[in-house]
């Protein structure tokens, strides 16, 4: 999976540089946002096209979701942190039984300023365990 997606979906730091990324609203973001992906080992597929990944050139390997369209029409920016490493994801994903969130779309229980709102509304009460996730 990951020889496929880095061939086809990723811009080499080359490539990136080179590139204009003329429908974003902030090119100069896209190319960094480029860049960063580059280092991203992608971990969960979801049905849509967006991935699970892990950032390998990031202290602690943070998880960071990407969103397959962040280059159509956005900023420019993409790699929200849903947590700061491997086992504090599957821990907090685990507080809620590993449930998707209700929406079936992770960006709809984003936290503003990262992380998930693992304890939100996205995720149904009856199937969450106490004291494992944070707020």
């Amino acid at each position: 999976m990951y020889t496929g997606w880095r061939g086809i979906a990723l811009y080499s730091p080359k490539q990136a540089e080179r590139y204009g990324f003329p429908n974003t609203k902030n090119p100069a973001l896209a190319k960094r946002t480029a860049a960063r992906m580059w280092h991203w080992l992608p971990v969960i597929e979801e049905g849509n096209g967006d991935l699970i990944c892990q950032d390998l050139n990031a202290p602690g390997c943070p998880v960071i979701f990407n969103q397959h369209d962040w280059l159509d029409g956005g900023t420019g920016n993409n790699g929200h942190v849903m947590a700061s490493n491997w086992w504090k994801f599957l821990a907090g994903w685990g507080s809620v039984c590993f449930q998707l969130p209700q929406s079936m779309y992770w960006p709809s229980s984003f936290r503003a300023v990262g992380g998930i709102a693992w304890k939100g509304k996205q995720f149904r009460s009856p199937y969450r365990i106490a004291g494992l996730a944070d707020s």
